[in-house]
């Protein structure tokens, strides 16, 4: 990998938080000792913030510099910001002809979809995911177009798959959850999906089925009904959890998670006592202590066994959250003195919006109300404002405000 491809996943860390300003500090980083990744960066930076004009420019820089394939991919995510799906298609095909590896390769298929040409797309996008079955990326932008075309037996098992290779991302859940309401909306897409589960699909379709219906009937709902109330929520379940049997570890510690987050925590707890009789992983181990602080009977338990997730994983940032979540409601002077602990532990690049806020919410309690106004604006950026960590943003930094 090149220099410039390593720079660009660095700064692609701090943009997927919505962190602009350590993206452009290491960016700035790179002007003297790398002027390829600092023409790469500063075109990544001017493509999150959607400055077409600067991205043209900065991609352009960057092949000029001889940047390599990563360049070309830059200019072609510039084009379609400035509108230029042809031009695109061409950069990212210059792209491949440098380096045909899968992440080239599968950046081609993102813009072919971009450029509306998804049946070139699928071309791309299958060639990918029959040589690396499990590029997440690829196999949700797979489904993305194979719903385009029509081919909804793609669409379903590349959702599925992609599910599969990593159940902690929810997107194709979301987008099969779509593809189905788009085909019947809402009731009638559970109907669809019983009817497209009838031709006995494979066992990581049934699951991925199963957790679609499970997040639509909470949708219809406005809420999942508890056990005994709904015989298709409580059906729904119970599939789930036969077809949860057999699966791997970590697609049933996911089962597990939505189980509880939908209100089902003594089956979720059942299944969670099953997993842990099996040799786990340190990962797995860390979720599993995740999960039983999710399941425990009062805050002190939850944040010994939140703290335990996170020593065992330090990347498990769900732990963080809901450890710091507790400690800001406590509010004493030791919690606030674990807390400044807690958020020096995270690496910047990990800081996810809801951690965000909980820092920020920290920071008013220490009275340090401009650097809380600048991590709020961050959580703004990273969330469109939009859903309840983005509402809960904009809210507070209303109230900053007066």
């Amino acid at each position: 990998m090149s220099s410039a491809e390593v720079a660009a996943d660095r700064v692609a860390a701090f943009l997927s938080i919505g962190d602009f300003d350590q993206a452009g500090r290491l960016v700035e980083s790179f002007a003297t000792s790398d002027p390829p990744a600092h023409a790469v960066g500063y075109a990544m930076l001017a493509i999150a913030k959607g400055d077409a004009a600067t991205a043209m420019t900065q991609a352009l820089r960057a092949v000029e510099l001889k940047a390599g394939a990563v360049g070309h991919q830059q200019l072609a995510l510039a084009q379609l910001l400035a509108g230029e799906p042809q031009a695109a298609v061409d950069s990212a095909r210059r792209a491949v002809a440098l380096d045909a590896s899968i992440r080239h390769r599968s950046s081609l298929g993102t813009v072919l979809l971009a450029a509306r040409r998804p049946q070139d797309a699928a071309g791309v996008l299958r060639q990918v995911v029959a040589e690396a079955p499990t590029h997440h990326e690829a196999l949700v932008n797979l489904g993305n177009a194979s719903v385009e075309i029509g081919d909804y037996a793609t669409a379903i098992t590349s959702y599925a798959r992609a599910f599969d290779a990593d159940p902690t991302k929810h997107q194709p859940i979301q987008n099969m959850m779509g593809m189905f309401a788009e085909l019947g909306k809402w009731l009638g897409a559970i109907g669809a999906l019983e009817m497209a589960r009838a031709n006995e699909p494979p066992p990581e379709v049934n699951l991925a089925f199963d957790i679609a219906v499970l997040q639509m009937l909470r949708l219809i709902g406005n809420g999942f009904p508890p056990p005994n109330v709904g015989d298709d929520a409580d059906r729904a379940v119970e599939n789930t959890l036969a077809h949860a049997t057999g699966r791997s570890t970590k697609v049933q510690l996911e089962v597990v998670r939505v189980l509880a987050d939908l209100g089902r925590k003594d089956q979720a707890r059942a299944l969670l006592d099953r997993i842990v009789r099996q040799p786990l992983g340190t990962a797995e181990q860390a979720l599993v202590l995740y999960l039983r602080g999710v399941f425990a009977n009062n805050p002190a338990e939850a944040l010994a066994l939140f703290e335990q997730s996170y020593g065992t994983d330090p990347t498990r940032i769900d732990a963080y959250v809901n450890a710091s979540q507790i400690l800001v409601e406590q509010g004493t002077p030791e919690a606030l003195d674990k807390l400044e602990q807690l958020f020096a532990s995270v690496p910047p690049e990990r800081r996810t919006p809801d951690l965000l806020l909980n820092e920020a919410v920290y920071l008013v309690k220490r009275n340090r109300r401009d650097e809380a106004r600048v991590l709020l604006e961050r959580v703004v950026r990273a969330t469109n404002g939009g859903g309840r960590i983005g509402t809960v943003a904009r809210q507070a930094l209303r109230e900053l405000a007066g």
